[in-house]
């Protein structure tokens, strides 16, 4: 590879720097030393660490450090006073500064066609690199964080089981102020590309994000976070969890779209799964059977692929949970089935967990499992659907408080969830057992009028109603419950949400029945 920078190139392949009227000559020390510095354009070096990289660790004084400097500068056209590219920061080290453009080596080899890299294109689990963030402010203050930010993007993105991330040391020889799409696509061969910015003006602080495809060089999915310099280190967390909610939504829409131009029989499991996926959250028998389909598909393909173990629990759980099923105890052996073999694969996969998580749930048992849930959280913190789920299961211990936290870290982390309906409709009966009717009935509705609201997530509606006395209210979602499924019943409610309060529980039913529900008894 080499990097372009001003009128020169720096040719690692071929071991020479190239200036306006060709090679410029240099000692090999100097060139390690400068190549060394330009990999890490923008960043701090300090002189032990110059030593360990370009010296591999031995004693080497000051005036030999400072020997190889001054080559390295003479041969970019620059000196000590100017110092244009390589910069003294006086009692700490040194910094190259400049914008540098990494890009395949002329003496490369050209890269084949996209579809000679079948597994870069589509069916693989997707790739992206994370680079550097541009900085932009004060030159001293903060520097820092335009690395520390996609560092911590990257140590969270390595938790994920779904997605390959490239290594810091390979992504951070690109930087987000010019990136060359087809270099990274040839060099490190990922479908995604992760940058930004930081930007520091007076006391507030500027982080903008974006996704985009290195194919077209298109942005799929972009942010800004700003908060004051003091409140800092509250951002970090915050921005990290954001972008990694968005990845987990916006790359599995991206890949399937991709796999959707291709013919049947080129879509391998990774195809085939990122499909199932489109049509599993849209909770009606046909779509949950075409993507039971594709994940049947891609077991085929790859037996072992715990995640569309864990997909193919998930639709079987909703052939339970949404009585899609004639066979309901039938629909429950295989949500179970499915979760322990995604578990039995890989058992620090967070999406095994929470399927793991959820089969108690339907066994009448949900609270045993908490465990699996808490696990799934351990791989993945930023994982919104164990806290959904977890809050749920709150709901259902007669713990809202609990609950309505676990809602609220969930949909902060997945504001646009498939599943956020059911989530609103789980936080609003966590507020009706608080005596919050008010805001129960408001939350509820809200639920129940989100556009993927399935019958299941209308029951609250009802339920916040009918105990706060609006009756005609009541009724009215009780009509919208029947025109999406006339065999809805108290009873069908009941069983898939074992509440286990018997207060509670008597408490809902008498809601259920008042609105004049079917009891299904």
């Amino acid at each position: 590879m080499e990097y372009a920078f001003g009128d020169f190139v720096l040719d690692l392949n071929r071991g020479e720097l190239l200036g306006k009227s060709g090679p410029v000559p240099m000692e090999p020390r100097a060139f390690t030393l400068l190549a060394y510095m330009i990999e890490q354009n923008g960043r701090l070096i300090e002189k032990d660490e110059l030593i360990a990289s370009v010296w591999d660790g031995r004693i080497v004084s000051d005036a030999a450090i400072a020997t190889a400097v001054k080559a390295a500068r003479r041969a970019v056209g620059d000196d000590g006073i100017e110092q244009t590219w390589l910069k003294t920061i006086r009692g700490r080290g040194f910094r190259f500064d400049g914008t540098v453009q990494l890009r395949a080596s002329s003496e490369a080899a050209i890269a084949p066609p996209d579809d000679e890299h079948p597994r870069l294109e589509h069916g693989a689990r997707p790739r992206i690199a994370v680079l550097p963030f541009s900085y932009m402010g004060p030159q001293e203050r903060f520097l820092g964080l335009n690395s520390a930010l996609p560092a911590e993007v990257i140590a969270s993105l390595s938790r994920l089981r779904w997605i390959e991330v490239i290594a810091r040391g390979s992504s951070f020889r690109f930087h987000s102020d010019l990136v060359d799409f087809d270099a990274l696509r040839s060099l490190l061969k990922v479908g995604y590309c992760l940058t930004g910015s930081v930007e520091v003006s007076g006391a507030k602080v500027i982080v903008t994000v974006e996704l985009s495809d290195t194919k077209h060089g298109s942005l799929i999915w972009a942010d800004q976070f700003t908060t004051e310099v003091e409140h800092l280190q509250q951002l970090r967390p915050r921005l990290v969890a954001s972008v990694i909610a968005a990845l987990d939504s916006y790359i599995p829409q991206h890949e399937a779209a991709r796999a959707r131009l291709l013919g049947p029989d080129r879509l391998d499991a990774w195809s085939n799964y990122h499909l199932g996926l489109t049509h599993v959250y849209r909770f009606n028998a046909h779509d949950n059977r075409i993507a039971e389909q594709y994940f049947e598909r891609a077991l085929e393909l790859s037996p072992e692929f715990a995640g569309a173990h864990a997909a193919m629990s998930f639709a079987k759980f909703q052939d339970a949970f949404l009585h899609l099923h004639s066979d309901r105890d039938a629909a429950v052996a295989d949500v179970r089935r499915y979760a322990e073999r995604a578990l039995e694969i890989d058992p620090n996969d967070p999406q095994s967990n929470f399927a793991m998580g959820r089969v108690t749930w339907l066994l009448g048992a949900a609270d045993e499992g908490l465990p699996w849930l808490e696990t799934a959280l351990s791989c993945d913190p930023n994982y919104a659907r164990a806290f959904y789920t977890r809050g749920m299961v709150n709901v259902m211990a007669a713990r809202p408080d609990e609950a309505i936290e676990d809602m609220k870290v969930a949909e902060t982390l997945s504001p646009l969830d498939p599943l956020l309906a059911p989530l609103l409709g789980g936080r609003g009966l966590a507020q009706l057992q608080l005596g919050q009717i008010d805001t129960a009935i408001r939350t509820t509705e809200h639920a129940a009028l989100k556009a993927r609201a399935h019958h299941m997530a209308m029951y609250p509606a009802i339920i916040a109603n009918a105990v706060g006395g609006n009756q005609q209210k009541a009724e009215k979602w009780r009509d919208a419950v029947l025109s999406k499924r006339p065999d809805a019943t108290c009873a069908a409610f009941l069983a898939v949400m074992p509440f286990s309060d018997p207060e509670l529980r008597r408490t809902i039913k008498t809601a259920l029945v008042s609105s004049g529900l079917p009891t299904g008894e």
